[in-house]
C-alpha cells in the first residue's frame, strides 16, 4: 500500500498520533524563525509523513477512505494550527 519503505499508512492511528506529537515537539523547540520554518517544512511540507500518508488515501479501498480521511484531516489540521500559533505566540509582538 505504501510507495516508500517506512511510509506512514493512512490507517495507522498510532503512527499518525506519533507524527503529530513529533511535529508539536519540533514547533515547541523552535527558538528562531528559521528553526520554526525548518520544523514547518519537515512536518507540513510535501515530503512530510502526514502529507505522504494523505496522498496514499487514494490507494485505499472505498470502505477505508473515510476513516483515513478523518484521521489525517484532524492530524494535519492540528499540526497546522499549532504551527501558526507557535509563530504568533513567539514572534508576533
Amino acid at each position: 500500500m505504501t510507495d516508500a519503505p517506512g511510509a506512514l499508512s493512512p490507517l495507522d492511528e498510532d503512527g499518525i498520533n506519533a507524527a503529530v506529537e513529533e511535529a508539536l515537539a519540533a514547533f515547541a523547540a523552535a527558538g528562531t524563525l528559521a528553526e520554526l520554518k525548518e520544523a514547518r517544512l519537515a512536518h507540513t511540507g510535501d515530503a512530510s509523513p502526514l502529507t505522504l500518508a494523505n496522498r496514499l488515501i487514494g490507494t485505499l479501498g472505498k470502505a477505508d477512505k473515510p476513516t483515513a480521511g478523518k484521521l489525517l484531516g484532524g492530524a494535519r489540521g492540528r499540526v497546522s494550527c499549532v504551527c501558526v500559533a507557535s509563530h504568533h505566540s513567539k514572534w508576533s509582538r
